[in-house]
């Protein structure tokens, strides 16, 4: 607030300052145990050094992508199945199908999916980096 001055429009002099931030840990204490039982809530401890608490922020937002693949085999679908159920169930990872993915942008018309329509009515083969492409 110092770096705006006291002439500011957005200056906040300390006492309402003060005042505002009391009530927003009020509220905060209210309106954190709903937001935990409600959905996926993260509480970042900001009091220890910069570097361990964006690191401690980074584990929450960053997404950490599995790719499992199988070898073909009865046995290593069943294995892949297991530690596909494993990260979702006890991990809380979410699978993502790219079939399912795919099938949903034609399905929505997508200018994405449009242009995967096109390419499979066209017979084209796809690897991951022609998805990556067309994106």
């Amino acid at each position: 607030m110092f770096a705006l001055g006291e002439n500011h429009p957005h200056y906040i002099p300390s006492p309402i300052l003060a005042k505002r931030i009391q009530q927003y840990n009020e509220r905060a204490r209210k309106l954190m145990p709903f937001l935990e039982s409600a959905c996926r809530t993260h509480i970042i401890d900001s009091e220890q050094t910069f570097g361990q608490t964006m690191k401690q922020i980074r584990s929450f937002v960053e997404p950490t992508i599995v790719h499992v693949r199988s070898i073909g085999t009865d046995s290593s679908a069943q294995v892949k199945a297991e530690i596909m159920k494993s990260l979702v169930d006890e991990h809380g990872f979410i699978e993502l199908n790219v079939s399912d993915l795919v099938r949903e942008e034609g399905d929505r018309r997508t200018k994405l999916g449009q242009r995967l329509l096109q390419a499979y009515s066209t017979g084209q083969q796809f690897s991951v980096d022609m998805y990556v492409q067309l994106l």
